[in-house]
């Protein structure tokens, strides 16, 4: 497999377009993220997103020259090639020491009407690209207006930078369709940068494409600085900045430690002789290439094979996953199934084997401890660096604990605010197992219509993402790590919003506290009465 030492990006900043209406805001976003222009697009209405992957610090800033002192660049901005060398460029910014940054766009609506809302989505920005029209004078009068809003809301020390849009329409020797006379200079627009500590000037054509790489380099290689510099905090998300990666689990009782992307949902196939899917394969291909190096499977699900597929596709290097997968078919020979398993993966070894469900052992604690004996033996054999549980209730481990040599590193169960599991997670967190959550969107998506669904909506409005969003910060908040899927890629980088922001210590509590007003349970249904919430 071909050694990639990079993870997908070393780190997350949440950054916010922000200025007057029709500036060009969207455009430019869609610009950067989709390399595409689009010459008409709806209004937007509180927020819009985004995302990209871009380059930071050497060797690549010194090859693009971004981040340089603003009289050195200002005139290179302005003609900056409509396929910028930025991110395309060769060797500097495939090195293998190149560090990357994904960017988290927030396209703020610039009408009257929407800024109580968009003021809300300054919060926890770590950059800001404040946007106005060179060819309308009303939108650069506003900026200063613009740039106190920013400041009263967002965290101190947020990097700014302003950009003029439309210099395609400004251009001396334009003959585009609506080209009218420039009404802000460059030189006024400098003095005004200078004036207000704003750090850098970048003219802009999203139609063209000239500049636009650079406005969001700029931002994104001072907000590196800034961390080279110590200062944010990387554990405080308040920062909008968020360093990205999580354990490879060599310990033998590790656990992931970020969301899981899993195939038990939308690619469950329910017989193993089931046609190859490749739309599968599609599927977490495109998930790793979004930042998801904690990948869920099972033997049960049928998708490893699938899942081997997209790992060699990728190209990242083998440490750079955790790859977890589960046994339940075949509990009667632990180290055969196993086996089976990595061979469909393609894999010397996962990163942490469960055992599926209790189940099976019908209340009988010598099978659950005959098969955590065989669970301890695969671990100490190296094919799994790490082994836990699954669906496992209070009993069951206790069951293992009596016997084990090696506790569980983790019980991944489901948990979202309709099934809390009483004491589970307390207990859990007593005996040092973590915990994950499967099904934490369950709320919105089978259970629908009950009682959380306004209070969702009221939080996902505060923190400008969706109720989906909260449903996995209120897992992360609570030390749960949640499994998710899509077969959607901007659903997919979307969800990584959710290292932009946290809950308040309340909102956790009302959740839970609306939650437990309500049951549901989506899984083993067959197993549980209606009414238990163990």
């Amino acid at each position: 497999m071909k050694a990639d030492p990079t993870p997908p990006w070393s780190y997350i900043a949440k950054l916010i377009v922000l200025g007057d209406s029709a500036t060009g805001k969207s455009s430019l976003t869609v610009r950067l993220c989709e390399g595409r222009f689009s010459p008409s697009h709806d209004v937007t209405i509180g927020v819009e997103f985004g995302s990209r992957i871009v380059p930071v610090g050497p060797p690549a800033n010194a090859y693009l020259d971004i981040g340089q002192p603003a009289a050195s660049v200002s005139n290179a901005a302005a003609h900056t090639p409509v396929e910028t060398p930025a991110v395309k460029a060769a060797d500097p910014s495939n090195s293998g020491q190149q560090k990357k940054m994904k960017l988290s766009l927030w396209d703020t609506a610039g009408q009257e009407t929407y800024k109580s809302i968009t003021r809300s989505y300054f919060r926890g920005a770590s950059g800001a690209l404040l946007v106005f029209d060179i060819t309308r004078r009303s939108s650069f009068d506003s900026v200063t207006t613009w740039l106190n809003d920013l400041r009263q809301i967002a965290e101190e020390g947020i990097v700014v930078i302003l950009v003029g849009n439309k210099s395609d329409l400004a251009a001396e020797d334009s003959d585009a369709p609506g080209a009218r006379p420039r009404a802000v200079s460059r030189e006024e627009a400098e003095a005004w940068c200078r004036r207000e500590n704003v750090v850098k000037y970048v003219e802009t054509s999203a139609k063209s494409g000239q500049g636009v790489e650079r406005a969001f380099l700029e931002v994104a290689e001072r907000i590196y600085q800034n961390i080279e510099a110590g200062k944010y905090d990387l554990k405080d998300r308040r920062s909008g900045v968020k360093a990205y990666g999580l354990s490879s689990g060599r310990d033998g009782a590790a656990g992931p430690k970020t969301i899981g992307y899993g195939t038990g949902t939308a690619w469950f196939k329910r017989s193993p002789d089931a046609p190859f899917d490749d739309a599968c394969v599609e599927g977490v291909r495109t998930a790793i290439k979004v930042g998801y190096t904690h990948l869920d499977n099972a033997e049960v699900y049928n998708t490893e094979e699938e899942m081997g597929k997209a790992i060699k596709e990728s190209n990242v290097d083998r440490d750079k996953l955790f790859v977890t997968t589960k046994v339940i078919r075949d509990i009667s020979d632990i180290p055969a199934a196993l086996d089976k398993s990595l061979k469909k993966l393609g894999l010397d070894y996962v990163d942490l084997y469960l055992i599926h469900a209790p189940f099976f052992a019908e209340g009988d604690e010598k099978k659950l401890q005959d098969a955590w004996a065989k669970m301890e033996q695969v671990l100490a054999e190296g094919k799994t660096r790490s082994i836990g549980v699954s669906n496992f209730l209070q009993p069951h481990i206790e069951a293992i604990l009596k016997t084990s040599r090696v506790r569980p590193a983790i019980n991944q169960i489901e948990f979202h605010p309709y099934l809390q599991h009483g004491n589970l997670i307390p207990y859990l967190k007593s005996q040092n197992i973590r915990v994950s959550a499967y099904s934490p969107l369950l709320p919105i998506t089978k259970a629908k219509g009950g009682p959380l669904d306004s209070y969702l909506e009221t939080l996902a409005k505060k923190y400008g993402v969706g109720p989906g969003e909260i449903l996995l910060r209120w897992a992360l908040d609570q030390d749960v790590i949640p499994i998710t899927t899509s077969n959607k890629e901007q659903r997919l980088s979307d969800i990584l919003r959710v290292f932009t922001f946290s809950l308040t210590p309340k909102e956790v509590e009302e959740i839970k506290t609306i939650g437990s007003t309500h049951h549901f349970r989506g899984y083993w249904t067959h197993v549980f009465d209606k009414d238990d919430r163990s």
